[in-house]
């Protein structure tokens, strides 16, 4: 198996043929934000490949200052539940990429759930990211309207966490869009 960079184009055609069923259309943002932000050389996706070439997985990266967000992450659905997750998380906490940096991420919090079954998947997720060795910081977001905790591998505290969020995304949206859309607490 490889863990390996993709290219900006297969970034854009994973969005479209296997993002839009793994994520609910209010966590997505804009294709041409992430090719942009590709462009700058601040957003980057890796895969995870099978020795035929076939992609099992797929994280997708922000980074800014001294942090970095894990802004997508997905494992081919019908890969879940072997651990094929818990391998690219080990991949991504040995990634060059973060060796100087904080590595954030979002998860939609338990405490907002729609009813018992997003429930269910939002504890699942965390449930997941905990077992893997990464903790709750006791950071929350809201950002366009979806509620987050946020969990990072490192040591880190609170104040951290929401400094390294909020410098992610001033880097990515602007002035007005930032303060009308992410509340952090």
């Amino acid at each position: 198996m490889e863990f390996r960079l993709l290219t900006k184009q297969e970034l854009l055609d994973n969005y479209g043929s296997r993002m839009r069923f793994d994520f609910p259309p209010t966590e997505l943002k804009p294709p041409e934000l992430l090719s942009a932000a590709f462009d700058t050389g601040a957003y980057f996706a890796r895969g995870l490949f099978d020795e035929n070439g076939a992609m099992l997985a797929y994280a997708y990266f922000f980074s800014a200052g001294d942090y970095m967000l894990l802004d997508y992450f997905a494992v081919d659905r019908s890969l879940r539940g072997q651990g094929v997750g818990s391998k690219v998380l080990e991949f991504i906490k040995e990634m060059p990429e973060l060796s100087a940096r904080k590595l954030l991420l979002e998860v939609e919090d338990p405490d907002f759930s729609a009813d018992s079954a997003d429930n269910d998947i939002r504890v699942r997720r965390i449930s997941f990211y905990l077992h893997g060795g990464i903790a709750d910081t006791g950071a929350r977001s809201r950002v366009f309207g979806v509620d987050y905790r946020l969990l990072c591998p490192q040591p880190i505290s609170k104040e951290d966490a929401l400094r390294g969020i909020g410098e992610l995304y001033k880097s990515l949206l602007p002035t007005p869009i930032f303060e009308k859309n992410v509340v952090l607490k």
